[in-house]
């Protein structure tokens, strides 16, 4: 008996220590910039510029680890597949580029008048030195309206920003239309 309510305090007390048994947090909690990025789980993707039926690229949206990031997948299954993690660090949002050129530029979310706006700044990355090589260093994301979203990548050469950006016109895909408007 004695072993049994030792081995019952334990785990009330790891359940405690876990953050279960205890009231939901995430509901006293003001919402953040990750919060109003989580209508964007699902799958999108871009125009036909090709003409050949398909869209010419894809970009899936996920929510994970309990709600505390977005997992942005591009181009998943192709030898350009790239990851995007978004977290928040305190008041602000990150985000890891996961390169398909092997570096991981993170950058910071400024914050902005238009809450559909996501401006996100370089502030540090690994296996990169900003002084040389390539590497992403800015990414603007707009929600223009719940199935209608742009991506404007812009890349850094040698410390230097390029004057080219690449922009993403993406579509929420029709087999999920909706997905994000709960």
């Amino acid at each position: 008996m004695k072993r049994t309510i030792l081995s019952l305090a334990v785990i009330s007390a790891a359940a405690i220590g876990l953050g279960m048994g205890e009231p939901d947090k995430q509901a006293n909690k003001a919402p953040t910039r990750l919060d109003s990025m989580k209508k964007l789980a699902g799958t999108w993707e871009t125009d036909d510029a090709d003409k050949d039926g398909k869209p010419d690229g894809v970009c899936v949206f996920r929510v994970s680890s309990a709600g505390s990031a977005i997992v942005e997948t591009m181009f998943p299954g192709t030898n350009h597949e790239m990851t995007n993690m978004y977290v928040m660090d305190g008041p602000d949002m990150l985000v890891t580029h996961y390169c398909a050129g092997g570096n991981q530029p993170r950058m910071k979310c400024a914050e902005q008048k238009d809450p559909k706006v996501f401006a996100f700044t370089f502030m540090d990355g690994t296996n990169l030195d900003p002084a040389k090589g390539n590497y992403m260093g800015g990414l603007t994301i707009t929600m223009v309206d719940d199935d209608t979203i742009t991506e404007e990548w812009t890349s850094f050469q040698n410390g230097k920003e390029s004057p080219d950006k690449t922009i993403f016109h993406l579509k929420r895909s029709k087999a999920n239309a909706g997905a994000g408007t709960k």
